[in-house]
């Protein structure tokens, strides 16, 4: 497994949006329209993500990216992936969110996760509880409202989840 984790630059651009417009990607995403691609080059110029690949073969990529927001002047991160390959090993996936975890320790990030999973996917699901990310069950714990006003998803169709720092 070639271990080499690349920050992504601007000749990623159209490949970036090529992937994340593919129809299996889209079906696992909070936002699942395809973006126009005058609309993706603005996003690309102002998004505040830290935005990383991974090659897991010639010409397939993993991207995968986090961004740190407030809420209640507190900082979180929120992150995610795709790839241009429909079935990607969860291996590569597992490498890839230890990498990004030891990165943000190294540069002294102590922020809680948080994140959101369709529930019809449950092998990330799965990856996700085995990193130690604790799934929010009810309406009254603590983190609830932070998820649902940043992911603005139904409780009802996708876990919402917490890793603690």
């Amino acid at each position: 497994m070639n271990k080499k984790i690349n920050r992504i630059t601007d000749n990623h651009i159209w490949s970036y949006l090529f992937s994340r417009n593919l129809d299996f990607n889209r079906k696992k995403m909070i936002k699942s329209k395809k973006i126009l691609p005058l609309e993706h080059a603005i996003w690309w110029l102002s998004n505040k993500r830290e935005i990383f690949y991974y090659n897991i073969g010639k010409k397939n990529i993993i991207y995968f990216w986090q961004e740190i927001k407030k809420f209640n002047n507190k900082k979180y991160f929120i992150g995610g992936w795709h790839s241009n390959v429909k079935k990607v090993n969860l291996l590569y996936i597992l490498f890839i969110l230890k990498w990004q975890f030891s990165y943000n320790l190294k540069k002294k990030y102590k922020y809680p996760w948080i994140a959101v999973v369709k529930k019809n996917n449950k092998k990330i699901l799965s990856l996700c509880k085995y990193l130690g990310y604790i799934e929010i069950k009810n309406k009254r714990e603590r983190y609830y409202k932070l998820i649902k006003e940043r992911f603005n998803v139904n409780f009802n169709n996708y876990f919402y989840l917490i890793l603690l720092p």
